[in-house]
């Protein structure tokens, strides 16, 4: 069985605690992990990068000179992508850089990471670490204690708005901390017909954030809004472009929702207003 020290705020010693071996003592793979990242990452991406064809792009209708006689090549509109402000040829288009990763396959990368951590000693186990005074230099020195350096992630299961601002802002001048608190998982709720209407079967829709999963999503709102959480479908809406006849000015960007089924008889009054 795993086990790791648990820490007070001065950083002296004050017990220990047994980890589940299958999260902290699992098999690192590190293909697997690299994998899990890079699908990650590319998960973040936009992908509203756009060019204009020669489909698109405004104006050629008539043929810039005629056919014969003028010595110069046979031109049919100056839309041709060899005209300077013509259209681009194999050119970026919107896409999605999503990749598909099985579930089990995802569990077994960040059982991996934990297990790493845990291994290289980088874990700590601590109590107490809400902050007697709002001050930046206070979380500092509670790290110090606690002998964290380097890039730091805090998970907790609650806590206050002020000592998340400390924290960001600590990993802004430090490029050390990254927390991560309900106000960053759920971004917003979505209101519409639709949404409005599946609010009488217990289901509610919130805006989240890209790499929010559905863990985080589920404790972010029982956490929030004090309800039982029963299930939660994650899907991804694509860029949209914003279409005017033949131009297109510009992209709707993607993003994330997220369906959340509640208990029978619970409701969140968020959306009672509407």
């Amino acid at each position: 069985m795993a086990k790791a020290t648990i820490l007070e705020a001065t950083g002296e010693e004050a017990g220990s605690i047994e980890l589940a071996d299958s999260l902290f003592a699992a098999p690192i793979s590190e293909s697997l992990i690299h994998q899990a990242v890079v699908r990650q990452q590319a998960g973040l991406r936009l992908g509203t990068s756009n060019t204009l064809t020669r489909g698109h792009v405004t104006g050629g209708g008539r043929k810039p000179w005629r056919q014969k006689g003028t010595g110069r090549a046979r031109q049919g509109t100056k839309t041709a992508p060899q005209w300077r402000g013509g259209g681009v040829v194999f050119g970026p288009h919107p896409r999605g850089y999503e990749q598909r990763m099985p579930a089990k396959m995802r569990r077994a990368a960040l059982q991996g990471v934990l297990s790493s951590i845990h291994e290289s000693g980088a874990l700590r186990v601590v109590e107490g670490f809400a902050l007697d005074e709002i001050k930046t230099r206070a979380l500092i020195e509670r790290l110090e204690a606690w002998k964290a350096e380097g890039k730091v992630l805090c998970g907790r299961s609650a806590g206050g708005r002020y000592g998340d601002l400390h924290a960001r802002r600590r990993g802004a001048r430090t490029g050390g901390v990254r927390v991560t608190a309900v106000q960053d998982i759920l971004i917003r709720p979505v209101v519409s017909e639709k949404s409005v209407a599946e609010t009488e079967r217990n289901n509610y829709t919130f805006a989240v954030a890209r790499d929010a999963n559905k863990h985080q999503i589920k404790e972010a709102v029982e956490l929030q809004f004090k309800v039982d959480v029963l299930g939660v479908r994650v899907m991804t809406v694509k860029p949209k472009e914003k279409s005017r006849g033949r131009r297109t000015p510009g992209m709707v960007p993607g993003w994330r929702k997220a369906i959340v089924t509640i208990a029978a008889g619970q409701k969140i009054e968020l959306f009672e207003a509407v």
